[in-house]
């Protein structure tokens, strides 16, 4: 079976682009044959600052550990560890602007291999699985309103106020926290077969473009030989909503080999970190081993405890 990325993206009616994205090298074989191709989606959080630059280093970041990846290592395993060398990233930009807690950015990452579909997720940006005319969400969004669910099904508040709560859409996860404590991982490799079309997206298409629509528009171009994720991200900016979010589409559409060269494509384009936001990670990072070294040197001696902060995936 044979893959076919691509990727569309737009600005929206925002007034700086947020989003940022990111493949592996589909030319490298070696790499492919045991790490498969990646597909990397961030959202920076409008609400915070340095939303735009959070998700370029956690894309960027990603890549480059994912792209460490030995054949020994396991997908989920590369996942994981990426997941959490992204999110030092961004808090290496919080701790060189002196922001902790007010920098952050959603990510969520997808491993096509061997017939078989990873992912892992912080936050709310999405992967669906296309697959007979129905668009499935694979992943789980982290917001406050899946709290406000959980307590209306207990019966501890009516349906009615967990869907009218005005934090409901508010995010419980994302990239920028020194625990990441929510996060969504597939939990077993999902078989794919040919036919099927991945779409990893960011909020500023589901939320205009419903699922229906999706499946609808991914057969429209598969039918007339069109880019997916051009066709998904024409959908939503005819819409012409006046508040209209950054949108980001990275389509994998899996084919039999046989019909590989008929289907359009796109070579996947890699967004690559500005120089800015180098020296803000590497300043960042900087301060945080510093803050680090200083607690553990206050803490030194016979009978003082050692201090550190622990980044953890639970």
């Amino acid at each position: 079976m044979k893959f076919i990325p691509s990727n569309a993206q737009a600005i929206g009616a925002r007034s700086e682009q947020q989003d940022a994205f990111g493949f592996s090298d589909p030319a490298d074989a070696a790499f492919v044959a045991h790490s498969g191709l990646l597909g990397v989606l961030a959202d920076g959080m409008g609400g915070l600052a340095f939303g735009g630059l959070a998700s370029q280093a956690a894309v960027s970041r990603f890549i480059e550990a994912y792209s460490a990846k030995s054949p020994d290592e396991s997908i989920s395993n590369a996942l994981s560890r990426s997941l959490s060398e992204a999110n030092d990233a961004v808090l290496g930009i919080a701790y060189g602007q002196g922001l902790l807690d007010q920098v952050g950015t959603t990510l969520v990452a997808a491993v096509v291999h061997d017939g078989c579909l990873e992912w892992i997720s912080a936050g709310d940006s999405r992967i669906y699985l296309v697959r007979e005319g129905a668009a499935i969400q694979l992943t789980t969004d982290h917001v406050y309103g899946a709290q406000l669910d959980s307590l209306a099904a207990r019966g501890q508040i009516s349906q009615t106020e967990a869907m009218s709560d005005p934090q409901r859409g508010d995010l419980t996860s994302y990239l920028g926290k020194l625990c990441l404590k929510e996060v969504d991982r597939s939990p077993a490799s999902l078989p794919l077969q040919p036919g099927d079309a991945i779409i990893v997206c960011s909020d500023g298409l589901y939320k205009v473009v419903t699922p229906d629509e999706l499946a609808d528009l991914v057969d429209a171009a598969r039918n007339g030989k069109a880019v997916i994720s051009e066709l998904l991200l024409e959908r939503a900016l005819d819409q012409r909503r006046p508040n209209q979010d950054n949108i980001t589409i990275l389509s994998i559409t899996c084919c039999a080999e046989e019909d590989h060269s008929r289907l359009p494509y796109e070579k996947p384009r890699v967004r690559l970190l500005p120089v800015l936001a180098l020296i803000l990670v590497a300043l960042g990072l900087l301060v945080l081993a510093a803050f680090v070294w200083r607690h553990r040197a206050a803490g030194a001696g016979p009978a003082g405890p050692t201090t550190s902060i622990a980044l953890r995936l639970e």
